[in-house]
């Protein structure tokens, strides 16, 4: 993991969300796992050129699903992002892909097996879709 925190960003943070405008805790102190529901995980939809990419990607998603956590993500089967959602799955995760109508109408679309697909309009509401739905955030390569 060290070399990968070196190589790559790797950064988990709750993002701005209409909970912490209620008045929820958001202090490190006291925000728990059982706080963290969702999590979306931003990734590269090609494997990159070290190894260590896809083997953390993986990991990442095992994790996450066997510590209970759900997985918000870009909705490909390719390259990280589909390691990363299949190993969530694989491990007890509700998945959660969100892609563009372009993408979706692509030839190169494959969708992803037991996952919960929505479709959105343009890439920047995508993202704001993903931020919107997860309880914490974390950006991989």
């Amino acid at each position: 993991m060290e070399t990968l925190q070196r190589e790559a960003c790797f950064v988990m943070v709750p993002p701005y969300t209409k909970k912490a405008e209620k008045g929820f805790a958001m202090d490190a102190g006291q925000q728990d796992k059982k706080q963290i529901e969702r999590v979306v995980v931003f990734c590269g939809s090609k494997l990159g050129k070290n190894p260590l990419y896809a083997e953390h990607a993986e990991r990442l998603g095992t994790l996450l699903g066997q510590n209970g956590f759900n997985l918000v993500y870009g909705g490909g089967t390719s390259g990280l992002m589909g390691l990363v959602s299949g190993a969530a799955q694989k491990s007890g995760s509700k998945v959660t892909g969100i892609i563009t109508h372009a993408f979706k109408n692509s030839a190169a679309y494959q969708p992803p097996q037991g996952v919960d697909e929505m479709v959105v309009a343009m890439l920047h509401i995508r993202k704001a879709e993903m931020l919107a739905m997860a309880d914490a955030c974390i950006i991989l390569p």
